[in-house]
């Protein structure tokens, strides 16, 4: 797998990408800080090979939401 620099990433004006934190079958996980806010962020994105599969797009979405109720100090 060919790994971006963070120059190469685009996730909008809303992030500056810090770091590729992993990487896995199922996508790569990144560092990164909202600018607005400063927080500290995971942007999660999914590999473009399962893109057109439907059953793992909904697996990922599916993850991204129950990520989004996780609430802990670290």
């Amino acid at each position: 797998m060919k790994q971006k620099n963070k120059e190469q990433l685009s996730f909008g004006a809303k992030y500056e990408v810090l770091e590729l934190v992993g990487a896995g079958a199922m996508g790569q996980v990144y560092r990164a800080i909202e600018r607005e806010t400063g927080a500290l962020v995971a942007i999660k994105t999914i590999s473009q090979n399962l893109v057109a599969d439907e059953t793992m797009r909904k697996r990922f979405l599916r993850e991204a939401r129950l990520g989004l109720r996780v609430n802990h100090p670290n």
